[in-house]
């Protein structure tokens, strides 16, 4: 499924790794580890995130992704270049840094005490990523252009039958 470019920005970072195998993944929304899920096109998503990682466990860590989506599950609904970013849910007891494009929107989210769960924000969408409405479609009014000639072509038209049936 293709997602909107604004909505693309989104990732985690499950900062939990880092101290078993020496590095920290980046799990974008458009990434196998993040599910999306349409509330109302070009609106409202949620993105769902997975914090384990298969490449982290080859690398060592002793888990693997249980795939349930809910590392963070968050919720984000459009206002025209404005966006509301709510954490639903974390799942886990790992924690992640939940990011848009180069922002960092919380630096630790989940945990054992589901830290940020609940909270929101509201933040802009990049100039780059903003959705570009199509143009509109000009509307030609009557009275202007060759409409106006065609208007007074046909009423003079009208006016002569008419003339004609009265004598």
């Amino acid at each position: 499924m293709a997602i909107p470019k604004w909505l693309a920005g989104f990732a985690t970072e499950p900062l939990f790794f880092y101290r078993h195998v020496g590095k920290t993944p980046t799990h974008t929304a458009t990434s196998k580890y993040c599910k999306v899920t349409t509330v109302k096109p070009d609106v409202e998503y949620l993105l769902g995130f997975e914090d384990l990682d298969e490449e982290m466990q080859k690398l060592g860590y002793p888990h693997a992704p249980d795939w349930d989506f809910d590392e963070p599950l968050l919720r984000v609904t459009r206002f025209n270049n404005r966006l509301l970013v709510q954490v639903e849910k974390y799942g886990g007891s790992g924690i992640s840094r939940v990011k848009y494009f180069d922002k960092v929107l919380w630096d630790t989210v989940g945990g054992l005490l589901g830290v940020k769960v609940g909270a929101a924000k509201t933040i802009d969408i990049p100039a780059e990523a903003v959705p570009v409405a199509p143009a509109p479609t000009p509307i030609v009014k009557m009275g202007t252009g060759p409409f106006l000639f065609l208007g007074l072509l046909g009423a003079g038209l009208i006016y002569a039958l008419v003339k004609k049936i009265k004598g």
